[in-house]
């Protein structure tokens, strides 16, 4: 639904639902997209799938396993990069955010896993199976 009006000849549209149909419509297909890697087992495509549609504003659904994600989407992408040894100035210009932003996620990894440095969290996610980390990791 959207409303219109006139400011100097120029007509200007508000969508009140407050996303554009071009967003509607990426959510509906990363929907579809986070089903059909679902049914399929990539899980590492509907993990990202789950992202985009977490940063497109979407209710995420959870993961089909019943287990809940132990560090959400941004903390594992600040997580990963930790553990390649990436400064946190790298991080942010790779991730688009900035240094402080960073520095709260890496806060929020430590704090959820257990671990007190990059150290400890490269051994967390040296010994977890998978590119994620489980619930529990580094505990």
């Amino acid at each position: 639904m959207s409303a219109s009006s006139q400011h100097a000849g120029i007509s200007i549209t508000r969508w009140n639902a407050g996303s554009s149909p071009r967003q509607t419509d990426a959510r509906a297909q990363l929907r579809l997209a986070l089903d059909a890697f679902t049914d399929i087992g990539a899980q590492a495509f509907a993990e990202r799938a789950r992202a985009e549609l977490a940063a497109a504003g979407q209710r995420v659904p959870r993961p089909p396993s019943g287990e809940t994600p132990l560090l959400t989407a941004q903390e594992t992408r600040v997580a990963d990069l930790a553990v390649q040894g990436t400064t946190k100035a790298e991080m942010a210009a790779k991730l688009y955010i900035s240094a402080n932003t960073v520095d709260y996620h890496l806060r929020h990894v430590y704090q959820k896993l257990g671990v007190r440095s990059r150290r400890e969290l490269a051994r967390a996610y040296k010994n977890s199976p998978g590119s994620g980390l489980p619930a529990g990791a580094g505990r």
